[in-house]
């Protein structure tokens, strides 16, 4: 146990060994507790940590101390993990929520686990470690600075920093003045996806694709998870009265070009060929009616449909020509019905399954994306996975028949353990109990959600089960074990982490989305309404500016002054309280 500051009349960070070694290596995730026993533990238990002294001192000022200024926080996922007392008293909860925001400025990705309390006693981490151990923790309930209990942290964060008056330059506030007073400032850098997810045929297959493309790696994950369950078909599920099928349904989020998302779904399709699978392949989709004829050539054959561009996929949907698109498509999420189309004569699938993979910038639909996208159940579908590229390539090896060589022959091998059966997979006693916890810590958190994020992830526990029949089938077992259970639920827990920080700015109203804007602007140097306007290229009328203007200001978000020539409100003056 360390320190970085040798000073113990001032508040400090206590590092544990494996903590004090990767402070430069943003890919461990940290555990930040409230002092040296706290931190202790946790590292006992293989958990890096550090801990504050002074309770949750953490700033000064405003800014980090020194000794976590020391530290890389970008793509750090990091754990804030108080006491249980914490969430009845508001002095903490400002302390740790401050922190969080802090953390997040710099390109952390926060979430803050709920200890239980014993009884009528508080329960500290040292307690709950001793007695259960990190992986009772690690299933704990967890919430991210959304959560309601912070709401009146939000507001006591964003009063003191209105009258703080910091040295420290800033670019934007750090909250706004809708109810969910979410951030608008996504993480610098994302956390890497978890790496329980590389088992051996996905880890051969990062690997093999590594000298022909620099896409993210959790798009190379992607890639072959989603042409495994087409592989797979109908051939194998979960469940008996409602069976569950390996058709995954997963949205890629990267920046244009970079990502390298349209090359990822060109290799899922040269993949598929490598290995004969006899599929469906459909692009550009633009009617209920149109899907329904294109699977209708070969009913047997399993379906893909791809989107490189998800935007242009909403713009049709919202169409009332074609607003039965998305409705029909939702109903073949489950493979459960046949799927019907009436157009000159009734088409029928009587057993559809229907694999679904686009891409997009996240900002290129936060226009698009309506509260029925989010209420309707059609985004809960899908599996957000957000990547950045890997190193450069500058001149990538092209792909050839070759490629697979080192993976077809293993996927084909497992696959003919499931060839001409049908084969209801089923979990053992122990993954069993370990899906029971996990999913009771699952519903416990969602009802701490506000509505419009909880609705986002209720389809979790599909994709679980999903993911589970990937890892079981791609082993070439019959039952589920905690050993395909665990990637699984790694995996879900990362997504759930990163939907609710990625989206919990696109669901803000129109007006929320408008506050952003103009802050974004305002930070850039724009000031009179005039130039506001101008800057945030806003289609919307001057009285809806207006009105989020007035709110900003409302809120302390924002203030205004008059200018001293000229009383007209259209010359008033608008800067961030720090300016």
């Amino acid at each position: 146990m360390s320190t970085i500051d040798s000073d113990n009349n001032a508040p400090h960070a206590y590092l544990t060994p494996h903590a004090e070694t990767s402070i430069h290596d943003s890919q461990v995730r940290f555990l930040i507790t409230n002092g040296e026993l706290n931190a202790t533990t946790a590292g006992q238990h293989g958990l890096p940590a550090t801990g504050l002294s002074h309770g949750w001192k953490w700033d000064h000022d405003g800014a980090l101390i020194d000794d976590l200024q020391k530290i890389t926080w970008r793509g750090r996922s990091v754990w804030l993990a108080p006491d249980s007392n914490a969430w009845t008293s508001g002095p903490l909860l400002r302390q740790i929520y401050a922190l969080g925001v802090a953390l997040e400025r710099e390109g952390a990705v926060i979430a803050i686990p709920h200890l239980p309390p014993t009884g009528k006693s508080t329960t500290t981490l040292h307690q709950f470690l001793t007695q259960h151990g990190a992986d009772a923790f690690t299933q704990l309930p967890q919430c991210t600075l959304t959560d309601p209990d912070f709401e009146d942290a939000r507001h006591w964060e964003a009063h003191r920093r209105t009258m703080l008056q910091s040295n420290r330059p800033t670019t934007s506030p750090a909250y706004l003045s809708q109810v969910s007073d979410l951030r608008h400032t996504p993480p610098l850098s994302l956390p890497p996806f978890p790496p329980e997810a590389w088992t051996e045929p996905f880890a051969i297959w990062r690997e093999l694709l590594s000298p022909h493309t620099d896409a993210p790696d959790v798009f190379r994950w992607a890639i072959l998870a989603t042409g495994w369950g087409l592989i797979l078909g109908r051939r194998v599920y979960y469940g008996d009265t409602a069976p569950i099928y390996p058709n995954l349904w997963t949205l890629l989020l990267g920046p244009t070009a970079l990502a390298r998302k349209s090359t990822m779904l060109l290799i899922l399709r040269q993949l598929l060929t490598s290995l004969g699978t006899k599929y469906t392949s459909i692009s550009g989709l633009n009617s209920a009616e149109g899907l329904a004829e294109q699977m209708h050539q070969n009913p047997d054959f399993t379906t893909l449909i791809t989107e490189d561009e998800f935007r242009r996929f909403l713009g049709v949907g919202n169409r009332k020509v074609t607003a039965n698109l998305i409705p029909t498509l939702q109903s073949l999420f489950d493979c459960n019905v046949p799927f019907e189309v009436i157009r000159k004569e009734t088409i029928r699938i009587p057993e559809p399954f229907v694999a679904f993979i686009a891409a997009t910038p996240l900002a290129y639909i936060e226009e698009m994306l309506t509260e029925a996208h989010f209420s309707g159940g059609f985004l809960n579908r899908f599996l957000f996975l957000p990547g950045e590229p890997n190193d450069p390539i500058p001149r990538p090896t092209p792909l050839s028949p070759k490629t697979f060589g080192p993976i077809t022959p293993l996927l084909r091998t497992r696959f003919n353990r499931f060839r001409n059966k049908h084969s209801c997979l089923s979990y053992t006693d122990d993954a069993a109990a370990q899906f029971d916890s996990w999913y009771h810590t699952w519903h416990s958190q969602l009802r701490a959600l506000p509505e419009h994020l909880g609705q986002l992830l209720t389809r979790l526990p599909n994709h679980v089960h999903k993911l589970t029949i990937i890892y079981a089938s791609i082993d070439g077992a019959h039952l589920i074990t905690p050993q395909h259970l665990g990637p699984a639920l790694a995996i879900i827990n990362y997504v759930q982490m990163l939907t609710l920080h990625q989206f919990r700015s696109v669901s803000l109203s129109r007006q929320g989305r408008l506050e952003q804007k103009i802050l974004k602007a305002i930070g850039q140097g724009a000031h009179n309404r005039k130039t506001i306007h101008d800057r945030i290229g806003s289609h919307d009328p001057y009285q809806n500016m207006n009105r989020a203007l007035n709110a900003l200001v409302e809120g302390g978000l924002l203030i205004t002054r008059h200018h001293p020539d000229r009383p007209d409100p259209r010359f008033d003056r608008f800067y961030l309280p720090n300016d």
